[in-house]
């Protein structure tokens, strides 16, 4: 597959992640026990969508993981899922953990770089009806979980605790398009939870082997003022805290490395009506289906926001949704670029996951957004690797010639 545009040639590190990721709930199907099912299953999906089947991971992931390393990828991300580990408080279903066992045991058989995630937005059902996020005894059955399968996976290497804590927060709070949606003034009591959580996670990791190296995937939003005045510079250092760093502040110490989420950035400029509001401006730049518009040059930002934090970064995810794979190609080089870009001027990357192998159950909207690099026909389950995902299968094996 030839490229329209200039294959980045620069040499990247001998010890860099390339890959892509997925998330259980997303790929795997049929995950009966979660609070996500029993949203889906009353309507609150764009189209009626529910998760179903979706692409079948469950029983296909050794095919899809031998695609990955067709595609050239070293390092894949996934999620381990609590539901299916712990269907009901207390039960563990051993059929289940060893799953995940085949699961990791086929990444390494394929040469892919584990990087599990162990909460990805899904809860079990039973932990849902006792509030779940809101009830502080959720950090305790969290350890639990996370004890288990530390100690059945007998894993060491980079572990993801949480999934974008901040982006479930907004749209469980703010926006009420997740599960069990809840009143604002809960939002800092179950950011609390969460950040306990994690700390309880980072502490049962590192207690079971010191050579485990712990994240937590963040999405940074780069906020970038309209016109650049004061008043909008000084509203994008605020939402930037508290979109940013409010959290991070409260983890940072519990941290080995950062994972970095990165799809867009936000503008802040003033309305007519007189008031701030973050946005999507109607700007000329290419967008994706989802309206986001494609700015690479935020990546670079994203990096020098995190790394005000002292720690190694590996992009976790950077992706978009593109059904027609007419702008893929170029959305990867650019931020690829971007990222390359920061790592000259001194700041520690090493890997680059986009997001996602597969196409997926992209939550409260469904099955309309694409962002695989690999098609799913979810009539056929048939993957068919995209354009996009031989040209990123390029730049790996260019970044390891020069």
């Amino acid at each position: 597959m030839d490229s329209k545009f200039q294959i980045p040639n620069s040499k990247f590190p001998h010890k860099f992640y390339w890959g892509a990721g997925t998330s259980a709930h997303q790929v795997e199907g049929n995950n009966i026990n979660s609070d996500w099912w029993q949203f889906e299953q009353t309507g609150h999906i764009k189209n009626g969508d529910v998760s179903g089947a979706a692409c079948d991971h469950w029983h296909r992931f050794r095919e899809d993981f031998a695609l990955a390393k067709e595609l050239g990828h070293n390092a894949h991300r996934f999620s381990i899922e609590w539901t299916k580990i712990e269907p009901h408080q207390g039960h563990w279903d051993e059929n289940a953990i060893e799953h995940y066992r085949q699961v990791f045991a086929s990444l390494k058989e394929n040469g892919l770089e584990p990087f599990p995630t162990l909460w990805h937005f899904t809860l079990p059902q039973w932990v849902a009806e006792k509030g779940g996020w809101n009830n502080p005894k959720i950090v305790g059955w969290f350890g639990e979980y996370v004890k288990k399968v530390v100690k059945e996976m007998n894993f060491v290497g980079h572990w993801i605790t949480l999934n974008e804590p901040s982006i479930y927060l907004a749209q469980k709070y703010f926006n009420s398009v997740f599960p069990n949606s809840s009143p604002l003034w809960e939002l800092p009591l179950a950011a609390n939870h969460f950040a306990n959580a994690h700390k309880k996670a980072y502490h049962i990791l590192k207690g079971f082997s010191a050579d485990n190296s712990v994240g937590l995937a963040y999405s940074i939003i780069y906020f970038d003022p309209l016109n650049n005045g004061w008043s909008e510079r000084l509203a994008c250092t605020v939402a930037s805290y508290f979109a940013n760093d409010w959290f991070i502040n409260k983890i940072k110490n519990n941290l080995d490395w950062f994972a970095l989420n990165y799809y867009f950035r936000f503008n802040i400029g003033w309305l007519s009506v007189g008031k701030f509001i973050p946005q999507h401006i109607k700007t000329n730049l290419p967008k994706n289906d989802r309206g986001w518009d494609i700015y690479p040059k935020g990546i670079y930002q994203a990096i020098k926001l995190c790394a005000k934090f002292n720690k190694p970064i590996i992009i976790t995810e950077n992706g978009l949704a593109d059904a027609a794979d007419t702008r893929r190609e170029a959305f990867i080089i650019h931020h690829i670029e971007q990222m390359k870009r920061a790592m000259r001027d001194g700041y520690d990357v090493r890997g680059y996951l986009h997001w996602s192998l597969l196409d997926n159950f992209e939550w409260e909207e469904g099955y309309g957004s694409r962002f695989g690099l690999v098609e799913v026909d979810y009539n056929t389950q048939k993957r068919t690797p995209r354009p996009s995902a031989w040209v990123y299968k390029k730049i790996i094996k260019a970044s390891s010639e020069f």
